[in-house]
């Protein structure tokens, strides 16, 4: 194995690594925020219903303590009617005069009393409403938290997408890797075929064949034998005179390329992202080895 079969088939272990770490840590981050958040958006939404309850407990209070009010404001009002009653009779007997004065002391202090439990009523009712208050304040602020809880769930949800984002790139990182770790395997078949002779490194290079630093192995003229370009999916008849123009006859040069010769044949053929969306390295590779080509 050559220094160049070595150092991408090692590489190749690196990035694949790097990239299960980012993933993890992606994936990682996303559970962490939501198992943050989730407890704190859960206690919220009891608090609210907590604090919703005591306000319709409140309000039922406040009713009660209102038809209590009214009762006794219409008990005083017959205490009242009753009261000029007697005034009229007192003044009418002058032998009840004492009676009626007694009876209107009574009713007197009956309305005092009334009075003060009126004053009383209304303390209670200005508290109670005070509580209300107070209630719709809390829940005000409930709803302002659980905003907030909601802010941060679409954050969490921004973050998952990022994390699938950085998933699909990984993904496309493995394919690029699998493509390198394809080259390589055929480079270091290069190297082993060099190494057992004169005629076997006259098979893998055959004449006219050159390596160009861009494209890779090129023909400068036809070979005796060529490939049928067309059986690769994706490639048509003026495809195959495009590639041929380029030197390019045989499945086996196809299936050494990287991604740096894709891409500069996507150039050269104006079909940008087609060999990679075609995979024309993986379908040439299959092809070579099922015709026995090099």
């Amino acid at each position: 194995m050559d220094a160049a079969s070595y150092f991408l088939i090692n590489g190749g272990g690196a990035i694949s690594l790097a990239a299960a770490l980012f993933f993890a840590l992606g994936v990682g981050l996303g559970w962490s925020l939501w198992g943050r958040i989730r407890p704190r958006l859960q206690e919220t939404q009891r608090k609210l219903r907590l604090a919703q309850a005591r306000v319709e407990a409140s309000t039922k209070e406040a009713r009660q303590l209102r038809s209590e009010r009214e009762a006794k404001q219409d008990s005083l009002s017959r205490a009242s009617e009753a009261r000029e009653r007697e005034r009229l009779r007192a003044a009418s007997a002058e032998k009840g005069q004492a009676k009626t004065a007694e009876q209107h002391a009574r009713l007197q202090a009956d309305a005092q009393q009334l009075q003060a439990q009126k004053q009383a009523l209304e303390d209670q009712q200005q508290a109670l409403q005070s509580r209300v208050d107070a209630y719709k304040k809390a829940n005000s602020e409930l709803k302002a938290r659980l905003e907030q809880a909601a802010e941060s769930e679409q954050r969490l949800s921004r973050a998952e997408t990022a994390a699938a984002e950085l998933q699909a790139e990984l993904a496309a990182r493995d394919r690029r890797l699998d493509a390198l770790g394809a080259r390589a395997a055929a480079l270091e078949q290069a190297a082993s075929e060099a190494r057992r002779g004169p005629r076997a490194k006259r098979c893998a290079e055959p004449a006219g064949m050159r390596q160009d630093p861009r494209l890779g192995p090129v023909y400068d003229e036809a070979p005796a034998e060529a490939d049928d370009l067309t059986q690769i999916k994706g490639v048509g008849d003026v495809l195959q005179a495009k590639l041929n123009q380029h030197g390019i006859y045989r499945f086996a040069q196809i299936a050494a390329w990287g991604p740096d010769q894709g891409e500069a044949f996507s150039e050269l053929l104006q079909f940008k992202g087609h060999i990679q969306r075609e995979h024309w390295a993986e379908q040439a590779k299959a092809l070579a080895a099922g015709s026995g080509g090099d």
